[in-house]
């Protein structure tokens, strides 16, 4: 897409056109203002005309007499209705304030919420659309600002004006169908690491991208990525979810700061999306918004046991998030290989979890992970662990979700039902310590008894790991810090 240089695009947008703000500078809520005229002007004739009578009869002396003892209550009524009108004004105000309410192969309609009904929308042809730019107002607040080729420029608020159209998709029609039009902004909305000029927005580089794939299947080795900032060394593992390759980088300045060494690689995880080449499906919908959840969760962590997220790009449809690698195994092949481990170091790697899980759930809202398994916890060569894999991770809200994720063993009942909470790590939690405690996956859907499978498992372990995985949320323990407690509790 053509882009400018922001004063060159702040010239054109504002040389000297009359700036619409919202529809009520297109004549929309008119009508409001004369009703109130009318009612001022209908109450001073009235007075007036009870003062005339009252000159004329007896009974208007005392109509007169009780209309001005009235006079009073008539004046404190009249400033509750006229607060109630400039409450309903500056309400009215907001809702004619310009959004965009439709985009498609027309053009651009602009409108407002309007009580009785929608007010006609403004057209902008996409032929017509000649800048878009958002731009940083002096007090603060962001505005968008859409200039047209016959000379008109709309402003709208950036937190509303695409109240009724996803961001993405409206810049993803703006790219199809008005390809010269130019554009000059800096992505906020879903922004990876605000204050991070390297986390540009994905989806603008997605859309940006040519309608065409160079590469199938998975990269071979030796694969050179990004302007060649990193060389693919091997294929780690794949899924439904993406594929996993292991990567050196000498752009080590780019990563880390100015401490850096020309001439040292230094590994990294490239964890890859593939993109849909169709862009604006509910396929391609749905894979970005799996990617943006996962870069936006990393972009907001900062713990020694979860992997860094270090960069990301998109390249020929494929988006890449570059990770912190991980020098070490999973812990589910480190209990595969020798076995269950002991109730003393189970207790350690239990404690490190529930530190990670209490600085996952202080966040607000929550980060729940939901995918909390051996598979998903590495332990490096100096038997640190460390949490990986936010793909299905969410900040958590009340309502609730149709996704159901998570390994069937380690997937609480509430979790089934789409809805999970900080409760359902706990759960993933006690499944884990049982995992390590057996050398074997709990049985799905069953609350986990380690002692009748191992019965040389203590019984104060036992009776955390059996309410860690405790059905019922009330029952359950409510925090990772009253799991640690116990932990804490139990004998070295």
């Amino acid at each position: 897409m053509k882009t400018t240089e922001p004063r060159k695009l702040e010239f054109i947008t504002t040389q000297g056109r009359r700036i619409t703000t919202r529809m009520s500078d297109v004549n929309a809520h008119r009508e409001q203002w004369q009703m109130v005229v009318f009612l001022i002007l209908t109450f001073g004739a009235l007075f007036a005309g009870m003062q005339i009578i009252g000159d004329k009869t007896p009974l208007g002396k005392e109509v007169v007499s009780a209309f001005n003892y009235g006079i009073p209550l008539m004046i404190y009524s009249g400033l509750v209705v006229l607060l109630g009108l400039i409450m309903s004004w500056r309400r009215m105000s907001e809702q004619t304030e310009i959004k965009i309410i439709k985009i498609d192969g027309t053009g651009i309609s602009l409108g407002h919420k309007k009580i009785g009904g929608a007010s006609p929308p403004i057209v902008v042809p996409w032929w017509d659309v000649e800048a878009l730019e958002i731009v940083d107002e002096p007090n603060g607040k962001t505005s968008v600002y859409m200039a047209t080729r016959t000379l008109k420029t709309y402003r709208l608020k950036w937190e509303n004006a695409f109240a009724w159209v996803e961001p993405e998709s409206f810049f993803i029609e703006l790219k199809t169908n008005a390809p010269n039009a130019m554009v000059n902004f800096a992505p906020r909305d879903i922004a990876i690491g605000a204050d991070d000029s390297r986390y540009t927005n994905l989806w603008l580089q997605y859309f940006s991208s040519p309608d065409t794939r160079q590469r199938r299947g998975a990269l071979p080795n030796g694969t050179e990525l990004n302007e060649g900032k990193y060389s693919v060394l091997k294929r780690l593992g794949g899924g439904g979810q993406g594929t996993v390759y292991l990567a050196t980088t000498r752009n080590r300045e780019y990563i880390y700061g100015s401490h850096f060494d020309e001439d040292a690689e230094v590994f990294v995880v490239l964890k890859e999306y593939v993109l849909p080449i169709h862009r604006g499906s509910a396929l391609a919908d749905k894979q970005y918004e799996t990617l943006n959840n996962e870069s936006q969760i990393l972009s907001h962590i900062n713990h020694p046991s979860i992997v860094n997220l270090l960069d990301c790009f998109v390249e020929d449809h494929r988006a890449y998030l570059v990770l912190d690698w991980v020098n070490g195994e999973s812990l589910k092949a480190l209990v595969e290989k020798n076995g269950p481990l002991n109730e003393a170091l189970v207790r350690e790697v239990s404690l490190t979890i529930c530190n990670i899980l209490t600085y996952l759930h202080s966040f607000r809202p929550p980060i729940v992970h939901r995918d909390l398994t051996p598979d998903n916890l590495l332990v490096d060569g100096d038997g640190r662990i460390f949490l990986i894999d936010f793909t299905v991770a969410l900040q958590f809200q009340s309502s609730r979700t149709s996704t159901v994720v998570g390994k069937q063993a380690y997937t609480p009942p509430e979790q089934f039902r789409g809805n999970p909470s900080p409760l359902s790590d706990i759960y993933a939690l006690g499944c884990t310590m049982y995992y390590m405690l057996t050398a074997r996956d709990p049985e799905p859907m069953q609350q986990s008894n380690p002692r009748s499978v191992m019965p040389e498992i203590s019984p104060e372990m036992n009776a955390i790991v059996a309410r860690a995985t405790e059905f019922d949320t009330e029952h359950r323990y409510y925090s990772a810090d009253e799991v640690r407690e116990d932990l804490e509790r139990l004998p070295v």
